[in-house]
């Protein structure tokens, strides 16, 4: 956590373990003891650690504190973006999050891409990969290839594009 100038505390990490605690409470489960100031009031404790750091710092704790559920494609490319405005290259990042410099530069391909292949990315008709590898090879027009080929997916009965459907069958070789 970090303090708030009017009081309290912003949640650095640790949103949805928050959200937990609070569940808990709601359901009257969240274990407390007696108040040392008034023993007939209970309180529930929860421990918290002072975060330490800048923004850019910040926003890096958030992307590199997942452990629970990993976020998606989209958010990270958020996050890689986020890194990018304060001035952090994409060496810099990587080394900062523990990925590649290749990871970093393919997931910001597609927080750069528009929005119509970061709609199907979402939705899951499309992998973040396979979007990449068609943001790279056509640009702009991602979009429109990747509608079509959702087309041609959905009329072989299919519900998502992927690489093997875009490259259409193989012919093994002759010997």
């Amino acid at each position: 956590v970090r303090p708030r100038a009017e009081g309290g505390m912003w949640v650095v990490d640790g949103h949805r373990r928050r959200r937990a605690f609070l569940k808990l409470d709601l359901a009257g489960r969240l274990p407390r003891v007696p108040a040392k100031d008034d023993p007939a009031r209970l309180e529930a404790w929860i421990s918290i650690v002072s975060f330490e750091g800048n923004d850019a710092d910040r926003v890096a704790r958030v992307i590199t504190s997942q452990e629970g559920k990993k976020l998606s494609p989209l958010e990270l490319a958020e996050g890689y973006k986020r890194l990018s405005a304060f001035g952090w290259a994409p060496d810099q990042i990587a080394k900062k999050i523990g990925k590649t410099r290749q990871h970093v530069e393919q997931v910001m391909t597609l927080g750069n891409a528009n929005t119509d292949v970061q709609q199907l990315v979402a939705s899951g008709q499309v992998s973040a990969t396979t979007a990449v590898q068609v943001v790279r090879q056509h640009g702009e027009e991602a979009g429109k290839v990747l509608g079509g080929e959702l087309q041609k997916a959905r009329a072989t009965g299919k519900s998502k594009i992927t690489a093997g459907s875009m490259r259409g069958p193989t012919v093994p070789r002759q010997k």
